[in-house]
């Protein structure tokens, strides 16, 4: 009771145009396509959504494995792209991962994780997350890593 809390945040007195801001880098139109966002973890879920919605995605979210499955096997087509945490209850990552490959396997997925093995390398780690999915990111990422990773899957020129 009683608690008070300071933020000190350094004063800039830059007027030089410059940003202090690193250069976002790769952008993705949504182009109103649809995601299915899977993560249980409500906060996460929620950063993630907006961060689509606000490039143009159409989002549609599921709380856990099993209500990812159910919400893809009602629509399969519908869906553009799928972020799919990898621990989650119900039915994991690998689990909607793997039906969703079945059904159909040119549907990008970024499958992400804040856990990743302490017994193999981050790119051993990577190496297999990846074969679940097309992309494995460890969380925390940011909105600009996500959009890149988007737009490298979505966006990327056809092969010649």
């Amino acid at each position: 009771m009683g608690t008070q809390f300071r933020v000190y945040l350094p004063r800039c007195d830059r007027n030089d145009g410059v940003s202090p801001f690193p250069e976002v880098g790769k952008v993705v139109e949504g182009k109103q396509r649809k995601v299915l966002l899977v993560d249980d973890e409500d906060s996460v879920r929620m950063v993630m959504a907006m961060t689509l919605e606000d490039c143009g995605f159409e989002v549609e979210e599921a709380a856990d494995g099993q209500i990812a499955k159910e919400m893809f096997n009602r629509n399969p087509d519908a869906y553009a792209a799928l972020v799919l945490d990898y621990m989650m209850p119900n039915a994991n990552g690998a689990e909607v991962a793997q039906l969703i490959k079945e059904t159909r396997p040119e549907l990008p997925i970024i499958l992400s994780s804040g856990v990743w093995s302490e017994k193999e390398s981050p790119d051993e780690s990577y190496e297999a997350y990846r074969k679940l999915g097309d992309v494995g990111m460890k969380k925390p990422f940011s909105a600009t890593r996500l959009m890149a990773v988007m737009h490298d899957l979505l966006d990327r020129p056809d092969p010649v």
